[in-house]
């Protein structure tokens, strides 16, 4: 499960990982992209980005989650 402002869910939990290069200055960072997908809600309820230097020190982190929800309105 995993808690949003708009509530508490049961959601697969998909990770997806690789890297990217800057193509200005070669430097190659690690990508994990997390997202929660929540059958009840019928949709992502959270989704992050981390993103790591090469020596492993993460950079930045990014993402959204549900903030409302009404059960029963698509």
């Amino acid at each position: 499960s995993v808690e949003t402002p708009a509530g508490r869910f049961d959601a697969l939990r998909v990770v997806a990982t690789g890297f990217a290069t800057n193509e200005n200055n070669n430097n190659v960072s690690g990508h994990e992209r997390v997202i929660w997908l929540a059958p009840a809600a019928k949709r992502e309820v959270r989704h992050e980005i981390r993103t790591r230097l090469r020596n492993g020190q993460l950079f930045r982190v990014e993402g959204r989650e549900l903030m409302e929800f009404s059960p029963g309105k698509s």
